[in-house]
């Protein structure tokens, strides 16, 4: 087709959409071509139609080095986000060991002051008191346990 033909055609598609922006989808496609054919197939090709055989050659040889490159920008980013993670380790147990310290104090704090009310004869507040202990206890020693896997 020449150009003007395409220009033609376009417009007509152009036109007779409607005005009105209807509601759509936004859909992603992925091609990815795997011909499997013997060496013996190729070759019957290769001497039936040559082109052909070229193209198919061309075909596997780019799928390839696709393949290829995204492995090597899924390597670089993991390699990239462990050397993050690496440094900034330090930073992170030095954050948790601040809310251990803090939930330790929190803890001590609420026992003592529940033992205070208690003797004050305060029940009620001695009641908040050891409710607010035993949440930092549940939050912040008995939440962060993990189940162990196999590979632990």
């Amino acid at each position: 087709m020449k150009k003007t033909e395409i220009d033609k055609k376009v417009q007509q598609i152009k036109e007779s959409q409607p005005k009105y922006k209807p509601n759509t989808a936004i859909q992603n496609n992925y091609y990815h071509y795997e011909i499997n054919i013997s060496p013996k197939e190729l070759s019957t090709l290769a001497q039936k139609d040559p082109k052909s055989a070229q193209m198919f050659l061309e075909l596997q040889k780019s799928q390839l080095e696709h393949a290829k490159e995204v492995d090597r920008r899924i390597l670089t980013l993991e390699e990239k986000e462990q050397d993050m993670r690496h440094k900034e380790l330090p930073y992170a147990r030095r954050l948790y060991a601040r809310g251990q310290i803090f939930a330790f104090v929190t803890i001590l704090l609420g026992f003592l002051s529940a033992v205070g009310f208690g003797y004050l004869k305060m029940e009620k507040a001695a009641i908040v008191s050891i409710a607010i202990a035993g949440g930092t206890v549940v939050a912040q020693f008995l939440g962060n346990s993990k189940p162990k896997t196999e590979e632990e």
